[in-house]
């Protein structure tokens, strides 16, 4: 559709007036609801994605992202209120983490009614101006194309006067210029026919022998054009014909469709390839974009997460379809040897925490790994267990920081994940999309970075209830390497070593 036409200012104008801003906020509070509890993760792992759930939000909410810090707030009141309740564990679930959780909420509840208010003020006024804008535009293409009209009716008449004008014989003129002194009252209605059109009776025949009457032809008229009046009553027809010339659209014989309140179909925005114009932007700069998805930072009901989506799934970021960047300290892998060296040595794993931030650049959000944590633990030649994990949860909450991954080794094998090192990788990438497993083999000179395919890796895996080594399918991979991790030499991994 041409951003400079008729249809598409119509279009735009048409979809802001369906829009309702409180319908739309009433949408991403329900996609905030959109959430299941998998019983395979305990409660206390949800208290803890509750957390970074606020954190994250804290984060959205200081770069202005007011639709996605909205979204996660709700969730996690939402777990913890309604979904965490059911699940069979729940009564098992500490005091402490209890508490945690309910001051989580208590935080969380009047934050979000704050944005709701604010983003319903938001969309209203964004609505105002993007009606006005459309309505200045479709004024603008009436005026300029009534214009191009009447120019163009205006040659076509003085074109047709001046043909006629060429075919009227002098006689003609004469016999006109005699009708109308004999007849002023009928000059406005006389019609002239050319010479060729007129068949003389017997009667008006001159005889051959009759002398020729002397004759002095008359200076011929010159032809007026017809009044603005006149043409603007042309322009009805005219349009027809005109409709296919540039600049031209029949949409302007069409009123402007009127704001509908109280209208709840903010869903059929999505049909429309119009949006708003920002202050000071030119028509037909940059690509058109949907109504909804111009709104800033916005969120649809296409990039919503289902129920069976991951609590900070990547599609909160930015609407964006796809996992955001995790960008990894180089030094990571010679800092974390050191400190594996002797278990390496006596043949023991050792594991640690990814932890970092949310980061908001020129090429959009990314996590980045800032803080290596390594908790209390007890290792053996295949497994490592973190032990008192309260220490690191506090490490994370002093520091406010996300897990973003772990990472252990493999002292006398390569780097893969076994099938409990998948188990324990699903834990962490139910939670995040981009979560991200370091597997490092120091006897083979390997540092492996996986994650779980996803959805068949990820979906298998949590469905899979048997516990310990034990053997998983192939085909199709359940694990594979990670496209989204980024290795950087311009940042330095921080230490934590809490055991």
């Amino acid at each position: 559709m041409n951003p400079m036409s008729a249809e598409f200012a119509e279009s735009g104008y048409k979809a802001w007036s369906e829009f309702d801003p409180s319908a739309h906020v009433r949408e991403l509070s329900k996609s905030g609801g959109n959430v299941e509890v998998d019983n395979n993760l305990s409660p206390a792992r949800y208290i803890r994605a509750m957390n970074q759930m606020e954190k994250t939000s804290r984060y959205y909410l200081n770069d202005g992202k007011h639709e996605q810090a909205y979204v996660l707030l709700n969730k996690l009141v939402t777990i913890f209120v309604e979904k965490l309740p059911t699940h069979p564990a729940y009564k098992t679930l500490d005091s402490k983490s209890r508490a945690e959780g309910n001051k989580i909420v208590n935080r969380a509840f009047p934050i979000a009614e704050d944005l709701k208010s604010k983003l319903v003020q938001k969309y209203t006024h964004l609505k105002d101006n993007s009606l006005k804008e459309f309505n200045q535009k479709l004024e603008s293409i009436a005026s300029s194309t009534l214009h191009q009209v009447e120019s163009v009716v205006s040659q076509d008449v003085d074109t047709a006067v001046k043909d006629a004008s060429q075919d009227i014989t002098p006689e003609q003129l004469t016999s006109e210029q005699n009708s109308q002194t004999d007849n002023p009252s009928d000059s406005a209605t006389q019609i002239l026919i050319p010479q060729s059109d007129i068949t003389p009776s017997p009667s008006d025949v001159p005889h051959p022998e009759s002398p020729p009457p002397s004759y002095s032809p008359p200076s011929a008229p010159t032809p007026t054009a017809p009044s603005r009046g006149s043409v603007k009553k042309l322009v009805h027809s005219y349009s027809k014909l005109l409709t296919d010339a540039e600049g031209v659209d029949s949409y302007i014989t069409k009123p402007l469709p009127s704001a509908t309140k109280n209208d709840h179909r903010s869903s059929h925005m999505q049909s429309f390839a119009v949006g708003p114009m920002a202050s000071g932007s030119t028509w037909g700069a940059g690509p058109l974009v949907n109504p909804l998805y111009s709104l800033p930072s916005q969120i649809t009901s296409n990039t919503l997460m289902s129920p069976t989506s991951n609590l900070l799934t990547s599609s909160i970021s930015s609407g964006l379809v796809g996992l955001r960047s995790v960008i990894i300290p180089q030094d990571i892998r010679q800092k974390f040897e050191i400190i594996s060296q002797t278990n390496s040595n006596n043949k023991v794993e050792t594991c640690g925490i990814l932890c970092g931030v949310l980061k908001d650049g020129e090429e959009g959000e990314s996590l980045q790994v800032t803080h290596l944590v390594i908790p209390k633990q007890k290792g053996g030649p295949d497994s490592c267990d973190t032990l008192d994990e309260h220490d690191l949860f506090e490490f994370q909450d002093k520091n406010d920081l996300i897990t973003i991954g772990w990472i252990h080794t493999h002292p006398t094998q390569t780097a893969f994940l076994s099938s409990v090192d998948q188990h324990t990788q699903a834990s962490y990438q139910i939670l995040l999309d981009e979560a991200v497993a370091l597997v490092l083999a120091p006897k083979y000179n390997e540092l492996g970075v996986f994650s779980l395919t996803s959805p068949q890796g990820l979906f298998y895996v949590n469905s899979c209830k048997k516990p310990g080594f034990h053997p998983h399918p192939r085909v199709p991979p359940l694990f594979n390497t990670c496209s989204h991790v980024h290795f950087s030499s311009t940042i330095l991994i921080q230490i934590a070593d809490l055991r």
